[in-house]
């Protein structure tokens, strides 16, 4: 990873574990903590738009 980036805190720091995602055209890369950080939210407002539509039905 280029050096600025790494320094912002926006790409992982040499030696920090990273997550490559890839989907059609869009490549990102994470640090290993923010992904999981990502995902959990992710999950968590899936979980709340799932209970909302039962309730809708």
């Amino acid at each position: 990873m280029p050096e600025e980036p790494r320094l912002l805190g926006v790409a992982p720091a040499t030696g920090e574990a990273a997550v490559v995602f890839v989907a059609w055209e869009r490549l990102e890369i994470w640090r290993a903590e923010d992904w999981l950080t990502h995902v959990r939210s992710v999950a968590r407002d899936e979980a709340q738009i799932r209970q909302r539509l039962k309730r809708l039905l």
